[in-house]
């Protein structure tokens, strides 16, 4: 997998949910996640791509 020069996600090209609960688990309710802990998506800082 590549590694891209990312802040954000730290060179994953992906983030977890955004939302924040603290230290606690997202619960099943989460409207973006909705509890799945393997939940991601692409990073919007980088969209997953390395721009150089």
């Amino acid at each position: 997998m590549a590694k891209y020069d990312c802040s954000e996600c730290n060179g994953t090209g992906v983030i977890p949910c955004s939302l924040e609960y603290g230290e606690e688990p997202h619960p099943d309710n989460c409207p973006v996640c909705g509890g799945d802990v393997n939940f991601t998506f692409p990073c919007p800082e980088c969209s997953g791509h390395d721009d150089e």
